[in-house]
């Protein structure tokens, strides 16, 4: 278990992974790429029915969004939930850049019980 915050010190979580101290002034210093592109695409939308419909704690996406967290191996598939959310290619969301070029569009093809998502990126 982690112990609790004191201060302006910033502790670790159970994984080592660096949680910032919860001074205001301190809000997004050390915002991550994913951090930055899910307050862009969820700013002004509910995060507790974002979190229901992907099945992913509202706790876990709020600490992404606001840069306390970031995700480890374990929650890859949350991620990936999230990645397809809001077409947008898995390395792109986690990087802030994507290995496959820029992408300029996406859609989502059901057959049934599949799905099928193209991506169409711009590669320069």
């Amino acid at each position: 278990m982690c112990p609790k915050q004191k201060g302006n010190l910033a502790l670790q979580d159970t994984n080592m992974r660096r949680i910032p101290p919860n001074d205001p002034k301190d809000q997004h210093p050390d915002q991550t790429p994913l951090s930055k592109i899910l307050n862009d695409h969820f700013k002004g939308k509910n995060l507790s029915l974002i979190s229901r419909e992907l099945g992913i704690s509202k706790s876990l996406l709020s600490d992404w969004v606001s840069a306390r967290r970031i995700p480890s191996l374990k929650n890859i598939e949350q991620v990936a939930k999230i990645s397809d959310y809001i077409g947008m290619p898995l390395d792109q969301l986690l990087l802030g850049r994507s290995t496959h070029g820029e992408v300029v569009g996406s859609v989502q093809i059901k057959d049934g019980d599949r799905t099928y998502k193209v991506i169409v990126s711009r590669h320069e």
